[in-house]
């Protein structure tokens, strides 16, 4: 990528205020670098992405180079790039802005617990809680038992943020076994995220 088409793609994501359309992903999607990539990518999920921009998202997702030969798709193919479009979409599947969840997502999210370094294995912990499956509970429960700092307060959120009864009875369980200091986060944290699963949309009926 040119320094000038980096500029451009680095422009494209200071100057937008609202939401993301294809054009100005496909943009930001040629930057060489993963973690710059990421960066970017993290800016998308805050602002949202247009319809347009969600379908070239899901189309970057099943790793459709020939239509985007353009696109930097060693970096797109970087674990830490690949769970971050995961989260977008996975929210966009949730709040009915694409039709459905993007194939083997759950699966690549899910291998990220395993697989994944202490920070990506904290955000993979956030984005699978968005499935909201009991399923998922036992390996983020597992996770929280080894009492590692570095995703203790990760998978707690996770947990919490869950629609699922055996999220709540995985936290109660972690409760019983934490510290003082762990059990008042997780006390904070039950509180915190039930006023959030409150809100409209937050926990499908």
């Amino acid at each position: 990528m040119s320094s000038a088409s980096a500029a451009s793609a680095a422009e494209a994501v200071r100057s937008i205020g609202s939401s993301f359309s294809a054009e100005e992903l496909q943009k930001i999607l040629q930057q060489r670098n993963a973690s710059t990539l990421s960066e970017s990518l993290n800016k998308v999920k805050k602002l949202g992405a247009t319809r347009d921009g969600l379908q070239l998202l899901e189309q970057v997702w099943t790793g459709n180079q020939s239509q985007y030969p353009e696109l930097s798709w060693e970096a797109i193919s970087d674990p830490g790039v690949r769970l971050d479009l995961a989260d977008i979409l996975l929210q966009a599947a949730k709040n009915g802005d694409i039709t459905q969840e993007p194939v083997d997502v759950h699966d690549f999210v899910r291998n990220i617990l395993d697989t994944g370094s202490p920070k990506m294995v904290s955000q993979a912990a956030i984005t699978l809680s968005t499935f909201d499956e009991d399923a998922d509970v036992p390996a983020l429960e597992r996770i929280a038992l080894q009492r590692d700092s570095r995703t203790f307060r990760s998978i707690i959120i996770a947990l919490s943020r869950m629609c699922a009864s055996a999220a709540d009875e995985a936290l109660n369980r972690i409760e019983q076994e934490a510290t003082a200091s762990d059990k008042e986060f997780i006390r904070d944290t039950k509180t915190r995220m039930t006023d959030f699963k409150r809100q409209p949309g937050a926990c499908q009926p």
